[in-house]
């Protein structure tokens, strides 16, 4: 895997210090935004980039059991949704296993809840030639066939707000906070499109996420996700009104009715 092997190194050292407990920072993450700064600074990823390869599903699903890394437990990933709506680019992940927010860089390591690390990486443009090299490529061996101009950064996390970074990733700087909700298995991200750039939200997707040790996994398993517009179910269909149907007799006795009405009226004049 491409780098994986200086940036787990790293994760091990911060992982001799948890001791099953907060840990003050998610050394993977903060390692791997250096890296790939460092390889930005000498142009070396774009020679890289595999030709876009990005499905147009709104969801897309991930294998249970496809993680990376040594520790246990794993993130692992087993969805990958998102949908343009009012304005908002909302980008969900459903996982395996039960997790909990990473808060701003640390949380507990427990067997059953896995405190979650990560990047969501976000190609506006849907196009690989432009931008920087997206942190899945980065840190697995899958190619996205991506070119990222902003990233969401999971372990920006705190509850004071409920929201997470989202960062220009060609320049490197945070563009502001988007709303994150959190189940025990999953959650959702609302970006705002104007932290995009204005960006009309048409967009490629993919993320690599993991523990505070290392990435555990990425989705989808080489090329990427596009946003879709969210569906608006379609009007019902309007109730029918039921005029019913007179038969010949039905006819006959209202010619007689309207008879007998007209000579009423005629005698009263």
């Amino acid at each position: 895997m491409r780098n994986y092997d200086s940036i787990l190194a790293m994760g091990l050292l911060g992982a001799l210090s948890l001791s099953g407990a907060a840990n003050a920072a998610a050394p993977w993450t903060e390692q791997a935004k250096m890296e790939k700064n460092a390889q930005e600074a000498q142009s070396q990823p774009r020679a890289r980039r595999a030709a876009r390869n990005s499905v147009a599903a709104g969801t897309l699903t991930d294998p249970v059991g496809d993680t990376l890394g040594a520790f246990t437990p794993k993130a692992d990933a087993t969805q990958l949704s998102a949908t343009l709506s009012g304005g908002l680019l909302t980008i969900g992940m459903s996982f395996a296993g039960d997790i909990t927010p990473c808060e701003n860089g640390s949380g507990t390591v427990t067997p059953t809840q896995t405190p979650l690390g990560g990047f969501i990486d976000i190609d506006t443009d849907q196009d690989q030639t432009t931008g920087v090299q997206p942190f899945t490529d980065l840190l697995t061996s899958y190619n996205t066939g991506m070119g990222n101009e902003f990233y969401v950064d999971l372990c920006s996390y705190s509850s004071g707000d409920g929201a997470v970074d989202v960062v220009d990733d060609i320049t490197d700087t945070v563009q502001g906070r988007a709303a994150i909700g959190f189940s025990a298995r999953g959650f959702a991200v609302q970006i705002p499109l104007s932290l995009l750039g204005g960006d009309d939200g048409q967009a490629d997707i993919a993320a690599v996420v993991g523990t505070l040790n290392e990435p555990t996994d990425a989705v989808p398993n080489g090329g990427s996700l596009a946003a879709t517009a969210a569906s608006t179910p379609a009007p019902g269909p309007t109730a029918a009104v039921n005029v019913p149907v007179l038969g010949v007799w039905g006819l006959g006795l209202l010619s007689l009715l309207a008879g007998v009405f007209g000579g009423w009226r005629l005698r009263r004049g």
